[in-house]
């Protein structure tokens, strides 16, 4: 009965993507880059969104994620992890740490890519606190892009309900990172963490409907915790700078996770749009500070924000990122980050 309701909600509110035969809308596809798991999805080129430089580039000042710096991408695993891995990679800006709950199921996604060689896979879950240390020895950064699904669904098996990954398992990384070693030389620069839009409107229609089984009250929580680490002053200050990232309801490839919805389906457009006449491509990118914004977001567009808010220089980046792809071109490389630059 729980599940069946979950799909209904699912349905008529576009919390999961489950449009008939809708094409997947990518930018150019390489195929060259092809792998073992999540066949039929093929990496976009992210260079359509942000110049990749051709050597990586050196930190402009302490606070900057750069050469030599060593990244741990928390949920690496998951349909967002797994690109920001892959595009860090493919940047060559910093050393890449895939951290998932399954270290095999992440290297079999990894498997057959030229870029991912350099990337290390470990193996720690945030719901199990004793595993992390290891898992966050000597990083400059980290991105945190663990989630589970909004209703029940097979997703919550062993507890991992909203409550344990969204708000304790997020707690669980920031004291971990805090008490782990340094790299020699290094800092504790940056992180960056993928939230919500509704987390701040979550009494309001439709945000109150998501939020019934409390994953915009876990996300809320997790964004207190990171803004509550990153405000400590003198000796207790640890983490340098952070950004959250607030994405809508996410669509699009890659569709090896069958927890979703839209990821069973292989589709690229929100579930209302079964009853929409517009078949209009979603590739221009709206961004804005704050809690404001409404729409779905591609998988491969939120990656390229975490990224970008992760590289921008000296921390100077928005703490607070809502990100939504509307009708229309995707933006050139520098369209997209002069709407980054626009929200410093």
């Amino acid at each position: 009965m729980a599940m069946r309701s979950s799909l209904v909600l699912a349905f008529l509110f576009g919390l999961q993507s489950v449009t008939p035969f809708a094409p997947l809308r990518t930018p150019a596809l390489r195929p060259t880059r092809e792998c073992k798991r999540g066949a039929g999805f093929e990496f976009p080129d992210f260079s359509k969104f942000l110049s990749a430089p051709s050597s990586p580039r050196k930190a402009e000042n302490s606070a900057t994620v750069g050469a030599g710096d060593r990244v741990a991408i928390i949920g690496a695993s998951g349909n967002v992890g797994r690109l920001v891995a892959l595009r860090l990679a493919d940047l060559g800006v910093a050393k890449v740490r895939a951290v998932a709950r399954d270290a095999e199921r992440c290297r079999g996604f990894f498997d057959g890519i030229a870029d991912a060689a350099a990337i290390e896979v470990v193996e720690a879950d945030t719901t199990k606190p004793e595993t992390l240390g290891p898992a966050l020895a000597e990083c400059d950064a980290v991105v945190v892009v663990t989630g589970t699904t909004a209703f029940p669904t097979l997703a919550w098996r062993g507890g991992n309900t909203p409550k344990r990954v969204d708000d304790e398992g997020v707690r669980n990384v920031l004291e971990a990172w805090r008490a782990s070693p340094a790299r020699k030389g290094g800092a504790k620069k940056r992180c960056i963490l993928m939230s919500s839009i509704g987390v701040d409107r979550r009494g309001d229609f439709p945000f109150s409907i998501l939020n019934a089984c409390g994953v915009l009250d876990a996300k809320a929580s997790s964004e207190e915790a990171l803004r509550a680490a990153a405000a400590q002053q003198s000796d207790d200050k640890w983490l340098g700078s952070f950004a959250i990232v607030r994405p809508g309801q996410l669509i699009g490839g890659p569709y090896d996770n069958n927890y979703y919805l839209g990821t069973l389906a292989k589709l690229d457009k929100p579930a209302r749009s079964v009853l929409l006449w517009d078949d209009s491509p979603k590739g221009d990118v709206l961004l804005a500070k704050g809690d404001t914004l409404l729409g779905d977001t591609l998988r491969s567009t939120v990656a390229e924000v975490l990224v970008s808010a992760l590289l921008a220089p000296g921390g100077e980046c928005a703490e607070d990122i809502a990100v939504v792809n509307v009708n229309g071109e995707r933006p050139s490389e520098a369209e997209l980050q002069r709407k980054m630059d626009a929200l410093l």
